[in-house]
């Protein structure tokens, strides 16, 4: 699975134009692109695309996408599916990425998120 969110993942990237695209394919998609990335303490962000809330958590043992319905994160990213993608491929700063879309709490959570995937081992 993981394979084949590395594979559609650069697609993405291109914006979707006329594709249908399901927000809950990025559980598989952003794993794959932030691959080898790790964080201790654990860093969390939420991310809201197309009306699908998830939670990315960075830990020690990697990035996860969790969709977790009654989670509030104290950090939210809310953002259209392409710049949630560039943001997690390192195409997008965490500046761009807030204006492209909307933050709603702590900036250092997000340029702690961009910090720790710049530094990943593919």
């Amino acid at each position: 699975m993981e394979a084949l969110g590395r594979w559609g993942t650069p697609l993405l990237a291109t914006g979707r134009g006329d594709d249908v695209f399901q927000p809950r394919w990025l559980t598989l998609a952003l794993p794959a692109l932030l691959r080898g990335a790790t964080a201790e303490p654990p860093v969390e962000l939420g991310i809201e695309t197309d009306g699908l809330r998830m939670v990315l958590r960075i830990d020690e043992d990697g990035p996860h996408v969790f969709v977790r319905p009654d989670d509030q994160p104290e950090t939210l990213l809310i953002a259209p599916p392409d710049v949630v993608v560039g943001f997690a491929a390192g195409t997008i700063s965490p500046d761009q990425a807030a204006t492209a879309g909307e933050l709603r709490g702590d900036p250092d959570v997000l340029r702690a998120v961009f910090d720790i995937t710049s530094r990943r081992h593919p």
